[in-house]
């Protein structure tokens, strides 16, 4: 059951990420990671 109906902008930039950028922004090394991967570290479940 999700939590929130409607995702917001914040999820929606995780969600448009590349994985360098997610690597700028974490600080780990996510660049072979798919997005529902980078979420899922991120404690959100899809």
């Amino acid at each position: 059951m999700r939590r929130h109906a409607r995702p917001g902008p914040c999820f929606l930039y995780v969600l448009r990420m590349s994985g360098a950028e997610a690597h700028r922004a974490f600080g780990a090394d996510l660049s072979g990671l798919a997005p529902g991967d980078v979420l899922r570290m991120l404690g959100l479940h899809v």
